[in-house]
């Protein structure tokens, strides 16, 4: 947690994507991202029958050229290293306090361990795919085997 405050506490890839891209752009930015559009890029607008079912995939290009130019100017591969690093920082530091919270919740109302549940091992034929596993909701009595679903 108290990596979570410090990282969002201060300026991060995370907000400024989230305040300035996520859901409405800054016209500035949007505007100089234009000219930072590399000249290989097509500016494309696919036309429908109706101006309804028009996309104008340019704006899109535009939309993502600005964003990577607020996260590291001049660099869209390091701006996507970065906020690939970033999120994926982050998500483990969510993860581990999810993982705490869902520790704190079952120690509070469950018990202190896994032990302290009664659980019961369930046997997996390793030969099944996924898709033919089936876990009961409830299972009861020892020995209890799902290996033929």
């Amino acid at each position: 947690m108290a990596r979570l405050k410090t990282y969002f506490g201060r300026k991060n890839a995370i907000e400024m994507v989230r305040n300035k891209h996520a859901f409405h752009y800054d016209v500035e930015q949007f505007a100089q991202a234009y000219f930072h559009v590399p000249m290989s890029e097509e500016f494309a607008i696919f036309v429908g029958e109706s101006d309804l079912n028009n996309y104008y995939a340019f704006a899109d290009l535009i939309a993502n050229v600005a964003m990577l130019e607020s996260v590291l100017p001049g660099d869209p591969a390091g701006a996507l290293e970065r906020m690939r690093k970033e999120g994926v920082d982050v998500q483990g530091d969510l993860h581990a306090v999810i993982i705490n919270l869902m520790y704190v919740a079952m120690s509070m109302h469950l018990g202190k361990s896994f032990d302290d549940l009664d659980t019961e091992d369930l046997t997996i034929n390793p030969e099944l795919h996924a898709d033919e596993i089936r876990f009961p909701y409830f299972v009861r009595g020892a020995g209890a085997d799902i290996a033929n679903p």
